[in-house]
């Protein structure tokens, strides 16, 4: 839900801000949503629940792919936003 916002602030205003290129945007969003998670387990070990982080190579290779496409289609996204 932060990406329109994110989006309209990395945006060209002509005056001093030059627009950040689309991949370099969509990886600084999906690092602002890791830092948003690790916040989240630190807090969750704060308070003395669980916060299972990783659940093996089988886990993370089933979803390598959907994220992939995932990546893309945001940055194709953030690529069409800029050009209206």
């Amino acid at each position: 839900a932060l990406k329109p916002l994110l989006l309209h602030l990395s945006g060209d205003d002509r005056a001093q801000r030059v627009a950040l290129p689309p991949a370099f945007f969509q990886l600084t969003v999906e690092a602002l949503k890791a830092a948003i998670c690790t916040g989240v387990l630190g807090g969750r070990l704060a308070f003395g629940l669980p916060a299972t982080l990783w659940k093996g190579w089988l886990h993370t290779a089933s979803f390598a792919l959907p994220a992939a496409i995932y990546l893309l289609m945001n940055v194709l996204t953030v690529s069409a936003a800029r050009m209206l």
